[in-house]
């Protein structure tokens, strides 16, 4: 019943939140995703919004969701943004049950009003894109991780894989977070007493590895047949790392440390420029020669990435970035805010988590690859998602506990 309530209005606030938000921008993320979700069913589905040739530049699964409305819908956006907030309520229920894994009922409770609230995920369901989707999709990958270190079964298994399959077509970085989540509940099922159960739980992490690859490959499949032969899940690596990898980026400005708008040029004949995983090697290439050739510089510009990815430096200009996108100007200082509050929360539901030796480590897995991502690659508010869902969950410990020593405090004598 509470749960229902506080999805309600999670709604609510989402609906009128994208009352505020602008038109949909030329050339933006939001632009090609609305162009792709209605070119899926035609015949030339993910092509180039603007010139038509083969592209990847994102994953495919958030075009291939909207599909479906933007084919009942051609002509309204207003629909597809209104389906992202849907999703993004879906979150906000799906955390209040994940939640209550962590400490019962008023934990779960307190899991749904922090993912109602949180900026990132109520701005993340505000445009058409994949974040609203990926941050569904983390919720689930931590429940079913939390199930599977419970017991690790066939079945557990496959649908982590198959989840996390689905992560990496919608998510850059996902890959890894596979990785090492399978790589612990596999060295978790090690640690268990007993050959036979050890050989179960290395056949399971098997299966879940494949599972994760059979989702993966219609997409590589078709890459594979447009692009020549490469193995493509994106192509916007390169373009990412020539945006955070140049001069304006690594000497004083207002972009050092952060990314810059345009990424430089690249030398590149007009036929390279229409293939885009040509294009991504050579942006990629000249990203990391720059690195190379200005290394020193490294040690000021990484620890700043982490300080722009958590927005602990200079939120203004990321606000002011957020308003090209289409998002309203106080978006950005309020996200700031919201960012502060909740890892204050966090580091409390951590700290509450560790004295109760509840498992966290699948929690602090999400945590430290959001920020080696930003560090990486650029410290865009994207890209720290899954990190936002684990502290969703530890400030929820922390509001959960915090709820119950209230209530528990003797009454006072009248």
């Amino acid at each position: 019943m509470l749960l229902g309530i506080i999805g309600s209005l999670g709604l609510v606030g989402r609906v009128l939140f994208l009352g505020t938000e602008a038109p949909i921008r030329f050339l933006t993320d939001e632009f090609w995703f609305v162009v792709e979700a209605r070119r899926v069913f035609s015949s030339h589905p993910f092509t180039d919004p603007v010139f038509g040739y083969p592209t990847a530049l994102h994953g495919p699964l958030g075009a291939v969701v909207l599909a479906p409305l933007a084919w009942l819908a051609p002509h309204s956006t207003s629909s597809l943004r209104l389906f992202s907030a849907l999703i993004g309520t879906a979150t906000v229920l799906s955390c209040g049950v994940v939640g209550r894994r962590f400490g019962g009922d008023r934990v779960g409770l307190a899991a749904a009003v922090v993912a109602a609230l949180t900026p990132d995920l109520w701005m993340a369901s505000g445009l058409v894109g994949d974040d609203a989707l990926a941050s569904l999709l983390f919720v689930w990958v931590v429940a079913v991780t939390y199930a599977a270190l419970d017991r690790w079964t066939w079945p557990r298994g496959i649908a982590l894989g198959v989840l996390l399959g689905l992560l990496t077509l919608c998510f850059t970085g996902s890959l890894e977070v596979a990785a090492v989540l399978l790589g612990g509940l596999a060295w978790h099922q090690g640690r268990r007493a007993g050959h036979a159960a050890r050989l179960r739980g290395a056949v399971v992490s098997l299966v879940a590895v494949a599972a994760l690859l059979v989702v993966l490959a219609p997409w590589l499949a078709f890459n594979h047949h447009r692009f020549g032969g490469n193995l493509v899940v994106t192509t916007e690596l390169g373009q990412t790392l020539n945006q955070s990898n140049n001069a304006a980026t690594y000497f004083q400005g207002p972009d050092f440390g952060y990314q810059t708008i345009l990424p430089p040029p690249v030398s590149a004949t007009a036929a390279q420029r229409m293939n885009e995983p040509t294009m991504d090697r050579i942006e990629r290439d000249q990203a990391l020669r720059y690195a190379r050739t200005h290394w020193t510089r490294l040690a000021y510009v990484l620890p700043l990435r982490a300080l722009w990815e958590w927005s602990l430096w200079r939120p203004g200009l990321v606000a002011d970035r957020e308003v090209l996108m289409g998002f309203p100007s106080w978006t950005g200082d309020v996200q700031a805010v919201g960012t502060w509050i909740l890892l204050a929360l966090g580091a409390a539901g951590l700290w509450l988590c560790r004295r109760r030796r509840v498992v966290v480590w699948p929690l602090v897995v999400l945590l430290v690859l959001a920020t080696a991502n930003g560090v990486a690659f650029t410290p865009s508010y994207r890209y720290r998602l899954g990190g936002i869902i684990a502290v969703v969950f530890l400030a929820a410990v922390a509001l959960g506990r915090g709820w119950t020593a209230w209530t528990a405090r003797p009454q006072s004598a009248h």
